[in-house]
């Protein structure tokens, strides 16, 4: 009797998260940069599919395509404030961390591995990443200041 309970409920979680997929969030892309005064804005456009998306997390590297070995990582932060639909948000790279003028990979990953009565979603998070390639140039000396 018991054991059929939790077949029953194991079932209906992995149903949940591997055919409604309720929690998806999809990174939809990643826009032109936008130079500030101190730094470099990176907007990304994302879709999700549920109102409530607590614990899904950004995160967003930025590395030098001719210096594979030179890597700025962006402060993860969650998107637990995004609405049902298309969102977009800025990522944002401090200009003096920029250490040579040439091509950068932004790279870019959403995971969203949090469900409070489903753990098949902390097991099997969904995951979407992209990257975009950009120029970016070294900074004048007032950016300089970090």
């Amino acid at each position: 009797m018991i054991s059929e309970i939790l077949l029953t409920i194991g079932a209906i979680a992995a149903v949940d998260r591997f055919a409604l997929r309720r929690k998806k969030i999809k990174l939809e892309g990643i826009g032109s940069h936008q130079a500030r005064k101190k730094d470099y804005l990176f907007p990304i456009i994302f879709s999700t599919y549920s109102t409530r998306i607590r614990g899904a997390q950004v995160e967003y590297q930025l590395k030098d395509a001719n210096n594979p070995t030179t890597v700025i990582t962006g402060k993860t932060r969650t998107l637990e404030f995004s609405h049902k639909g298309l969102n977009s948000e800025f990522l944002s790279i401090p200009k003096c961390l920029i250490s040579s003028e040439g091509d950068w990979v932004l790279h870019v990953k959403i995971t969203h591995g949090d469900s409070l009565w489903n753990p098949f979603y902390r097991v099997f998070p969904i995951v979407s990443k992209s990257q975009k390639r950009y120029h970016l140039e070294t900074p004048k000396e007032e950016a300089c200041k970090c």
